[in-house]
């Protein structure tokens, strides 16, 4: 099972963000995210939701209770979502292809 730690990590360093500029952006400390990432310290329920927005990730995914990241789509009018939604379903069945 994946840590919490790890996936706030792995979101970070794929946003290129250090500890401290994450922190920034939630109003946590360097420190603060660096016990989390580290797995000294757990989230509290508020930090979570704010990690969960900040990333457009769910809270069961940062838990890693779930595989699948969250792809926000607020703002996009339905023909907009229904090409998003052709396009992952395209990306989906080629990779299944490939593992074929």
């Amino acid at each position: 099972m994946i840590n919490i730690g790890m996936r706030i990590k792995e979101l970070r360093m794929g946003r290129n963000l250090t500890q401290a500029a994450l922190g920034r952006k939630i109003n946590r400390s360097k420190t603060v995210i660096s016990n989390y990432e580290m797995g000294i310290r757990m989230p509290t329920v508020d930090s979570l939701c704010e990690l969960a927005l900040f990333f457009g990730v769910s809270v069961d995914y940062l838990l890693g209770l779930e595989k699948r990241r969250m792809l926000p789509i607020e703002g996009l009018n339905t023909r907009q979502v229904e090409i998003l939604t052709m396009l992952a379903s395209e990306f989906k069945n080629e990779s299944r292809s490939k593992k074929k």
